[in-house]
């Protein structure tokens, strides 16, 4: 006991800490509570996480006494998609704890985490009219002119949710969104995009949200079209993207288009901005073309 403390461990002291310390519950609360620089929907997505998974299921363990094997339990406990990422999260609540001296050591390293499940849903043949229907008959005309958008854009939701006015450019057939999952993005404007932009009403910053305040999920709103469950918003994202590359665009394209990848807009890029226009009235058309079928 005497050497062990000698070397900087107390036997006695880290008994203690087991027992008392704080709870993953607990921490996952300071986690949350503290200053960071993560964007507001990645922020909900882990309060997400922590609320139906890390809590659930490890929250009453005390911070000091977790172990890997209790990582790897609760990672075979989800789904392969979900078991990426909230592991993920928690090896990185944990990293925290141990900043904050909780831990000695984080029991999420050393872990192998399943490779996360790609979506590759995309609309088929017979979908793309059932769309144009379904979009046709909507009752709430902001909501059918947002899916109208993200059918002939190939954007996120969120993105579409939250353009502004002064974010577009139209006379240049671009748009500089601001905030984005990947950061500031430049993105070229179809002429099918800028019809439906044209003919919402200007009453505040917002492009689709007539009373002032942007959709938040779009879930529940896009449930009520009548489409398959298995529509989403993210599967027209895919299906813009599968079918650019149906049409036989190149990957550097496909990727501006979808705001993968980022440059600035100036006469050095003039010539590329063309073509990647050029580009997005291609798939915007072909996807008009198909849902008037």
């Amino acid at each position: 006991m005497l050497r062990a403390k000698a070397l900087g461990f107390d036997p006695a002291a880290e008994k203690i800490a087991l027992r008392t310390g704080i709870s993953v519950a607990q921490l996952c609360d300071e986690y949350s509570a503290r200053e960071n620089g993560k964007k507001q929907a990645t922020i909900k997505s882990d309060d997400s996480r922590i609320k139906l998974h890390i809590k659930p299921k490890l929250g009453k363990l005390r911070v000091a006494a977790v172990t890997g094997e209790q990582v790897e339990d609760f990672m075979h406990s989800l789904s392969r998609g979900s078991a990426a990422r909230c592991v993920g999260l928690l090896g990185t609540i944990f990293s925290y704890a141990l900043k904050k001296k909780l831990c000695a050591v984080n029991p999420c390293h050393g872990i192998e985490i399943p490779a996360d499940v790609k979506k590759t849903r995309r609309l088929s043949e017979i979908e793309y009219p059932q769309l144009q229907k379904a979009i046709s008959g909507a009752s709430n005309s902001t909501m059918a002119s947002v899916v109208n958008f993200l059918v002939v854009s190939g954007w996120r939701s969120g993105e579409v949710c939250q353009l502004k006015w002064d974010e577009l450019d139209i006379e240049r057939h671009v748009v500089t969104l601001s905030d984005t999952k990947t950061g500031k993005s430049i993105r070229p404007l179809s002429c099918a995009a800028i019809e439906i932009i044209k003919r919402q009403e200007r009453t505040n910053e917002y492009v689709f949200a007539p009373t002032g305040k942007p959709i938040g999920h779009l879930s529940h709103l896009f449930a009520k079209l009548g489409m398959s469950k298995e529509v989403t918003p993210h599967v027209l994202r895919h299906s813009y993207a599968s079918l650019a590359g149906d049409l036989g665009l190149p990957d550097h394209t496909i990727a501006r288009l979808l705001g993968h990848s980022q440059s600035s807009i100036t006469s050095r890029y003039i010539h590329m901005e063309k073509s990647v226009i050029e580009a997005s009235d291609l798939v915007a058309n072909e996807t008009l073309r198909l849902m008037r079928h």
